[in-house]
């Protein structure tokens, strides 16, 4: 016993010397300055300075890295660690000596996926587009999908992390990741917890200017903030106010994006195309604002998943409905009225939402001309009466959870616009319409892999109505889509999203009838054949995050398009020809003629700073679709058609540049971007083109090159009582296509070389808001006849060069002032005034510049101006109720 217990002394003893042996040599104070030198040689020194004994293996020394250290009067302990740190060596003692040998590598901890769905919080909704950052590791982090599902895969551990959407607050959720999981996650929004005047945003809070330049995103919280004429704030009329974008005309909600004319904007509804998305006036888009979640516009670094057109998408989500509790909300007002009802259905597992919206606004234009003509104010309003101007919307939406893996959709829109307006064109009225319908099936395999199945339909109708007592008649024509595409999602880690998927789209053209509409009309009955053409499409894309600060997605689109029989096709001798050499029959179902694309996308995002982000992107789009116009409005009159033999896809290459900078704690955001577009086979018409009921349109049309180059910037107000901001452009958009203009190049009808919008919106108190819109741009480019000559008594008018003429200037002031009712949580029902004032100032904007010819002397041809509106006021009562 006392041997066992002499033996432990001893050794302890032994423990004890060998560790006062130790301190002193690694505490001995040493210097050491190399740079860029091997380990080996400044281990040497150290060993030939300080009778320091060093024992290493050749080949673990000569392996290692090049060091560099600057050490004065240190322990030695400190400089071998500053030695040994970048080599992946570590050291021990033995002794007086210092062994050297490679560092045990480190277990690796398994991974493990944490996924799940965010939503608001107060309806239940699925929040699109929604981040999931990593606190502690801000490079890590994810976006939701269009289905708000993120998915992100860590090493196990404790996790912290941190949800932010738009208009919401965020909302942290700390977490033990031990295995894989499902985590739910469900934002207020902001509106729900700000107790004060004041609006603020988190910091990490997303932003209306992305940072990938070219894409922003518009979440109804945000539209709100506008001014509400009509006492809405409308999706699509917020576009406008960005940079870069620009309405075609007065009187119309079309959009004109980076010079490219209205046709070449994709604007889908829940994923199916609306091929016009304009009501009466212009007042308002076929979009209701109570039942839109959000508006996402990109202008450039276009995705992969999206094709078909050559200028920009607008993907507008609908409300999924309230899965919580029943509610409806709605207004009353002198320009439009509306109701929306919504709720949980299937015990819970489903939502359902019903919208409606009717406006008849040739009651009010009536009624303001009939006042301002007795007040002897006849140029206060372009108004007389006998107008028959009104639309209706229609909304639905509903979904059902078939499983914890399984969520079904299905939307529909349908509304109807008629039109006559006797300033406008006395003679004749316009009908137009879309229907478009969505079903979705929403899989998730596992906590990486999400997949999306549609299957949706697109229907668009218009009618012309001559009142001419000779001709009356009706024009019709219609434009139908069914598409099937899957769409996959892949979170393969935070640092790397993959999205792929395929698409099988079928178009119908029906190019019109002309039927007479009574016994006395001269007109005979004429239809033109319908047109058929299948586009399929793959594609396959890639976020990837390649360095902390370097972000890229990138991607490749590859498309087809088949123009299908039954139906004939001309051969021309040539592009000018209007003879056919020979037509050519095809069967049913037999392909007309055939083309095949490959689209190259490609954004990169470096990050600066933390305040400042660079972008660069690049992106080609083909179009297919091509609407036959003479008109910069965008009247139901014009024709869609497919590429065919004669007509050839229209082709575009965009490059931008552009740095985003948020300064003031984030309260600013200044942006600035810099974009060159060019484009293949843009189509124009001819001089003197006969567009109406012709059977050989091709013939009156023509293609060539078009470009369109200019600098947008942008400067916006994130928090404060007061909120908004300033957006100007400079652009130039042209065309050189050869039988038009004499072949000389010449301004599109889009070139507006000035675009300045800004919009404000100032908080007054709790219960009162004040906000404001301004816009000017450039007069559009426009042809008109400069002179008359006769050949015998027959007239014969000289014209401009194309696009020769600039009409005055647009601009336009619009105000609107809302008044909530006094706060109380505990009442169900809420409401608020809004008061508006279109064109404050009363600006004759101009819509329309005709010419007529009194006579036939060379001096009878007058020009005459049509505007829609000067200043209109209105008023609208909008409630809520729970």
């Amino acid at each position: 016993m006392y041997r066992y217990l002499l033996c432990i002394c001893l050794g302890w003893l032994c423990c004890v010397f060998s560790v006062a042996a130790q301190t002193p040599l690694l505490q001995k104070k040493v210097s050491l300055s190399v740079q860029g030198s091997t380990l080996e040689q400044a281990l040497k020194t150290l060993s030939e300075r300080y009778q320091v004994d060093f024992s290493y293996s050749n080949e673990v020394i000569n392996g290692a890295k090049k060091v560099t250290v600057n050490a004065q009067n240190q322990p030695l302990s400190e400089v071998l660690n500053q030695l040994l740190r970048p080599t992946g060596l570590r050291y021990s003692t033995i002794g007086n000596q210092i062994v050297i040998e490679p560092a045990p590598k480190k277990k690796e901890r398994n991974k493990v996926t944490v996924s799940g769905t965010i939503r608001d919080k107060a309806s239940g909704e699925a929040l699109a587009g929604a981040t999931v950052l990593v606190m502690g590791q801000e490079e890590l982090g994810t976006g939701a999908n269009a289905y708000g599902f993120y998915s992100l895969t860590l090493p196990e551990g404790r996790y912290t992390l941190r949800a932010n959407y738009l208009g919401y607050a965020t909302q942290d959720v700390s977490l033990q990741l031990n295995q894989n999981q499902t985590v739910s996650i469900e934002l207020s929004p902001m509106a729900a917890v700000l107790q004060e005047v004041e609006v603020s945003a988190d910091k990490d809070e997303q932003q209306v200017m992305d940072s990938r330049g070219g894409r922003h995103l518009l979440p109804m919280q945000t539209i709100r903030k506008m001014p509400a004429i009509g006492g809405e704030s409308d999706a699509v009329k917020s576009l406008q106010m960005l940079p870069g974008v620009q309405t075609a005309n007065e009187g119309t909600t079309n959009l004109s994006v980076r010079g490219g004319s209205f046709d070449q904007n994709l604007i889908l509804l829940d994923e199916a195309p609306v091929y016009n998305p304009a009501h009466s006036l212009g007042f308002f888009s076929v979009f209701n604002p109570d039942a839109i979640q959000s508006v996402e516009l990109y202008k450039g670094g276009i995705p992969a998943m999206y094709g078909g057109r050559l200028s920009s998408v607008v993907d507008i989500r609908m409300k999924e409905g309230n899965r919580k509790q029943n509610m409806a909300s709605g207004g009353v007002g002198l320009l439009a009225s509306r109701l929306t009802l919504e709720g949980p259905t299937f015990q819970g597992n489903g939502s359902l939402m019903i919208a409606g919206r009717y406006s008849n606004p040739g009651v009010l234009v009536n009624g303001i001309g009939e006042l301002g003509q007795l007040a002897g104010l006849y140029s206060f309003n372009n108004f007389t009466g006998g107008n028959e101007i009104s639309f209706y919307d229609l909304n639905l939406k509903t979904n059902y959870k078939l499983t914890q893996k399984d969520q079904l959709y299905f939307s529909a829109y349908t509304g109807h616009d008629h039109f006559f307006y006797f300033d406008v064109n006395g003679r004749s009225s316009m009908d137009w319409g879309n229907t478009t319908a969505t079903f979705r099936w929403n899989h998730i395999y596992n906590e990486k892999l999400f997949s999306n199945a549609t299957v949706l339909f697109s229907h668009y109708n218009y009618a012309y109505i001559l009142k001419d007592e000779v001709r009356y008649f009706r024009w019709t024509s219609n434009l139908q889509e069914v598409d099937a595409k899957i769409d996959y999602d892949y979170f393969v880690s935070p640092a790397l999203h993959l999205q792929f998927g395929g698409a099988l789209n079928f178009h119908r053209f029906f190019p019109g009838k002309v039927a007479p509409r009574n016994d006395q009309s001269v007109t005979k009955e004429v239809l033109l054949p319908e047109k058929q053409a299948l586009e399929p499409a793959l594609y396959a894309s890639a976020i990837h995050q390649v360095l902390p600060r370097l972000r890229v997605e990138y991607g490749l689109r590859y498309v087809p398009f088949l123009t299908l029989g039954p139906g004939q096709s001309y051969v021309y001798a040539s592009p000018e020809s209007d003879t056919p050499q020979d037509t050519l029959h095809y069967q049913s179902g037999e392909v007309m003629q055939s083309y095949q694309r490959l689209e190259p996308r490609v954004s990169v995002q470096y990050n600066i700073s933390e305040k400042g982000t660079f972008s660069l992107s690049y992106n080609r789009t083909n179009q297919y679709l091509h609407l036959v116009t003479n008109s910069s409005v965008g009247l139901p009159t014009d024709v869609w058609l497919p590429s065919d033999r004669n007509i050839k896809p229209q082709i575009a290459d965009q490059v931008a540049a552009g740095y985003m900078h948020q300064f003031k704690e984030k309260i600013w955001q200044a942006a600035v971007e810099v974009f060159y577009k060019d484009m293949q086979h843009v189509v124009d018409y001819k001089d003197n083109a006969d567009l109406f009921m012709n059977g050989q349109i091709e013939t009156q049309m023509r293609s060539g090159r078009g470009w369109a180059y200019g600098a947008e910037f942008l400067l916006r107000k994130e928090q404060g009582r007061t909120t908004g901001w300033l957006s100007y452009t400079w652009s130039r958009s042209e065309r050189s296509i050869e039988g038009v203009n004499n072949n000389r190049p010449y301004f599109s009808g889009f070139d507006k070389r000035h675009n300045l919008s800004i919009t404000l919106a100032h908080q007054l108190s709790a219960r009162k808001a004040l906000s404001a819109n301004f816009v000017y741009t450039s007069g559009r480019a426009t042809t008109i006849p400069e002179s008359v000559y006769f050949y015998g008594d027959k007239p014969f008018v000289q014209y401009s060069e194309r696009n020769g003429y600039r009409l005055p200037a647009y601009h336009r002031l619009d105000v609107s002032y809302t008044l909530q009712q006094k706060r109380n949580d505990q009442r169900r029902w809420k409401g608020e005034w809004v008061f508006s004032v279109y064109n404050l100032y009363n600006r004759e904007n101009y819509f329309n510049m005709f010419f007529k010819q009194e006579d036939y002397s060379y001096s009878s041809i007058k020009a005459y101006k049509t505007f829609l509106f000067g200043v209109l006021p209105s008023v609208t009562y909008n409630f809520r109720f729970i």
